[in-house]
């Protein structure tokens, strides 16, 4: 989505999503040598890390092979299936910048359904909106 981008929140959930990653890491190592050693079995292990044992013997693998590069989650860095094409953002801002700048959110988006084949959801539409900052984000 375009729009607003702040560069401090991301940076502080970056910070945190390492510092989880390498806390993951560590706690992973102790419980493979705990399981080497015998001292724990698999499903044990993996119950220490959150997760079954078959799920810690997949990883005990993955690792062996990559190191903790084998760890990381394959799936982040790509794009949902779901994501919803630049195209038809750009078009539903334009509307909502050429045709219905005096609607509500709420009444931009049935106009939408009704008049111009809208196919994406209400919160889709209010988020898109609040992120290119063509309406404000709610109070609480």
């Amino acid at each position: 989505m375009s729009g607003m981008f702040d560069a401090r929140s991301w940076v502080s959930r970056m910070r945190r999503t390492i510092k989880l990653w390498e806390v993951f890491v560590i706690r992973f190592e102790e419980a493979l040598e705990r399981h080497r050693l015998g001292r724990l079995g698999a499903d044990e292990a993996g119950e220490a890390l959150g997760m079954s044992g078959r799920q810690f013997r997949r990883l005990r693998v993955r690792y062996s092979a990559g190191g903790f590069e084998g760890l990381r989650d394959r799936r982040l860095g790509r794009a949902s299936k779901h994501r919803v094409p630049e195209a038809e953002l750009d078009r539903m801002h334009r509307l909502y910048r050429e045709e219905y700048a005096d609607f509500t959110t709420k009444h931009f988006h049935e106009e939408l359904v009704r008049r111009h084949n809208y196919k994406l959801g209400y919160t889709v539409t209010r988020l898109s909106l609040q992120a290119a900052g063509l309406v404000a984000r709610r109070t609480a």
